[in-house]
């Protein structure tokens, strides 16, 4: 299965044209991988080719099939002659982005989408939590190509909004052929999609790890939060907040002590820091962010939830 999943990602995702025939499986080192992927649902299949390359002279040409009966053509080449050749060897495959979407959905413990969208260059999987971020997640392949690009982005945009998107892509990233909205981790799948006793898994630290702090974005700053320069207004996940004055002196500190890797500050330092006699309850009250970005161990240290 760890085979078929990285001939499935790094290959057959991004061919293009996206499809695959009978006579390129049993000639490809891959063939073994592409057979499972077949019995698996995930390489369905299509239309039959309208030509095959010739297997029976040295020099590479295409040939045309001829039905002549039940289980059996032929094609003419013009240094051999006419040849038998099964109708087997006309089958073509292409990958199915339904079994994409439910093996995501299910690796996600999610209900997999009942229908997809005609014409986006994405799939749309569900929505989903990592940590403290609630994200929509898409999955992406052939996205080097820049339209099918552009077409990925407005989707994004549309289906997501202010809100975090988390986009896995079959797609080397340095290939991509554009920039992604602000809100958006792109992770390569292959890195985050292992497989272990014959399921499909996620690296969910990873991907975590992407909504905090992406490569691409300058250090201190994810896709799963946003602060403003003064500390005053913060996007968090698909929430948004507003502080005072004081709030964000706090908000500041508690921002500062993430970035050096402590695991908080204790109220007391909170106090002198944000200029204010309250404890963080009093200070924090009727704000929506206490409890969910701002969290605390019930005996006065204090972190954001980022």
């Amino acid at each position: 299965m760890s085979e078929n999943l990285t001939t499935l990602l790094q290959l057959l995702c991004e061919i293009d044209p996206p499809e695959i025939s009978r006579q390129w499986i049993d000639q490809h080192e891959l063939r073994d991988s592409a057979e499972a992927l077949i019995v698996e649902g995930a390489l369905v299949p299509i239309a039959n080719a309208n030509a095959v390359v010739c297997e029976f002279c040295d020099e590479q040409h295409w040939i045309i099939p001829e039905y002549i009966g039940p289980g059996h053509c032929r094609g003419f080449c013009p240094d051999s002659g006419y040849h038998s050749f099964s109708p087997k060897l006309l089958e073509c495959f292409a990958v199915d982005d339904a079994w994409i979407v439910t093996a995501l959905a299910t690796t996600l413990s999610m209900r997999p989408r009942k229908t997809l969208v005609d014409g986006c260059s994405i799939l749309n999987v569900g929505r989903a939590r990592f940590g403290p971020y609630a994200c929509e997640v898409f999955f992406g392949r052939r996205l080097h190509n820049p339209s099918r690009f552009e077409n990925a982005m407005a989707t994004l945009k549309e289906k997501t909004g202010v809100g975090v998107a988390l986009l896995l892509t079959s797609t080397r990233l340095d290939l991509l052929p554009g920039a992604v909205p602000e809100r958006c981790a792109v992770i390569m799948a292959e890195d985050v999609l292992t497989v272990s006793r014959g399921k499909i898994c996620l690296d969910q630290a990873a991907i975590l790890g992407a909504l905090r702090e992406p490569a691409h974005l300058p250090k201190g700053g994810g896709v799963g939060f946003r602060f403003s320069p003064g500390f005053r207004s913060c996007v968090y996940g698909n929430q948004q907040f507003r502080f005072s004055d004081k709030q964000a002196l706090a908000v500041e500190a508690l921002h500062d002590a993430w970035k050096q890797g402590l695991p908080g500050l204790h109220q007391n330092e909170l106090k002198g820091l944000a200029a204010t006699n309250q404890r963080m309850a009093q200070l924090f009250s009727g704000s929506s962010a206490y409890g969910t970005l701002i969290k605390n161990d019930g005996s006065g240290l204090y972190w954001l939830d980022l």
